[in-house]
């Protein structure tokens, strides 16, 4: 039986003595971190953001860690953004 104790893992967060896995569509960043404690270390990767286009600019404080895909006609470029930007005049 191995007793030796492991650094979290990369692309995962280490709580309650666990390790869980980032959800879909995020990671930690910097990519190699080993050291994340917490769900909301997990980055949205480019594309996706935590929150969707209908909850942005409510007064809602608090939202899920999950990471939505924009929709049609919104944009993210960005690692761990909260929303995705609408795309410009004539773009989609």
């Amino acid at each position: 039986m191995d007793s030796a104790c492991r650094a979290c893992e990369e692309w995962h967060y280490c709580a309650s003595r666990l390790l869980h896995a980032c959800h879909e569509h995020s990671v930690t960043v910097p990519a190699n971190r080993t050291n994340a404690l917490a769900q909301r270390n997990c980055c949205c990767t480019p594309g996706y953001a935590h929150r969707r286009e209908d909850e942005c600019n409510t007064t809602a404080s608090v939202f899920d860690n999950e990471c939505h895909a924009c929709s049609p006609g919104f944009y993210n470029e960005e690692f761990n953004s909260t929303h995705c930007s609408p795309c410009g005049p004539g773009l989609f």
